[in-house]
């Protein structure tokens, strides 16, 4: 009888630390964990809002819950180890163990439709200029920074004088914008300068001189200054039939504005133009020592017709 006793004793020790003990045992456990996984959220949402933060508890301590609850249906083996509580080290360690959230700032906006380099229809390229913001090209063009920075993969600072896609609109208004024309004025200089010049009219004349055999040739002609300037010293050159170029000079030492020269050159003796006519080149300012209005008007050539009965 004793014996069945000390068997009845030893069997309800046995269910006592197996139904009893090691249930209550997990309970503590499971409790002290949950404890503080719930002190670990408490001190990374305290900034939430108060419905988030409950609702981040709740969901902590089913999460806990179930991770540690055994099955209703399941037999609790039996266990010679016990299992001990985490210690204080451990506790700090989940304590510090920060909350790591999901980083979703790369991820694409369901709502944003644009894509990057996809360059909407009909717009063109503007040159970005000093000043320019993005802010306010996309205010002056009707757009927005987002839809500018997307059409041109712009995720940086603007530069200056790179290139980017704008719409139309803002490309109008720049190009209507007119600049008042630069007028450039060039300063006029008027020289005041002397103009030489043959006289027409009766002169140049010619004579022919002649005593007994021996004749000579004299051609009377005229110089005008009809310049704007006064004229120094100046030379004339007189050539009289080209067959034997008969040459003569003469100096004028001085003309005044509008003021005429009247000269008379005679040929050497025993020289006569006439056979039967006599031409003559005049040249005025032959050494092309004077500066004058007109260049081109110092050259003067005739021909005379000997006259009846002439030698």
């Amino acid at each position: 009888m004793s014996d069945i006793s000390e068997e009845s004793q030893e069997n309800l020790l046995k269910w006592v630390i197996r139904y009893v003990l090691i249930p209550v045992s997990l309970a503590v456990i499971t409790g002290l964990f949950a404890i503080a996984v719930i002190d670990r959220e408490i001190a990374s949402r305290r900034q939430q809002p108060d419905e988030d933060f409950a609702s981040s508890i709740f969901a902590t301590m089913t999460a806990v819950a179930g991770q540690n609850q055994p099955a209703a249906s399941a037999t609790p083996a039996p266990s010679s180890t016990p299992t001990l509580a985490p210690t204080a080290t451990e506790e700090a360690q989940i304590e510090e163990t920060p909350v790591v959230e999901a980083d979703t700032s790369n991820k694409p906006n369901p709502g944003n439709t644009a894509v990057c380099g996809l360059v909407p229809a009909g717009w063109r390229l503007y040159t970005v200029q000093p000043g320019n913001t993005l802010y306010s090209l996309a205010r002056q063009s009707g757009t927005t920074i987002t839809a500018v920075q997307q059409a041109n993969c712009l995720y940086g600072q603007l530069m200056a004088y790179t290139q980017i896609w704008l719409p139309p609109l803002y490309l109008d208004d720049v190009i209507s914008v007119t600049k008042a024309p630069t007028i450039t004025i060039t300063p006029t200089v008027s020289l005041m300068l002397p103009d030489l010049t043959n006289a027409t009219g009766e002169l140049p004349a010619i004579a022919q001189n002649c005593d007994g055999s021996v004749c000579a040739t004299t051609v009377t002609l005229a110089v005008t200054n009809q310049g704007s300037a006064d004229v120094g010293s100046f030379d004339v050159l007189v050539r009289i039939d080209p067959e034997q170029s008969i040459v003569m000079t003469d100096v004028v030492e001085g003309l005044a504005v509008g003021d005429t020269a009247v000269l008379s050159l005679t040929s050497p003796p025993t020289i006569s133009c006439y056979d039967p006519d006599c031409s003559v080149c005049i040249s005025v300012d032959s050494r092309g020592a004077v500066l004058e209005e007109n260049e081109g008007n110092n050259l003067y050539c005739t021909t005379f017709i000997s006259p009846v009965g002439g030698g």
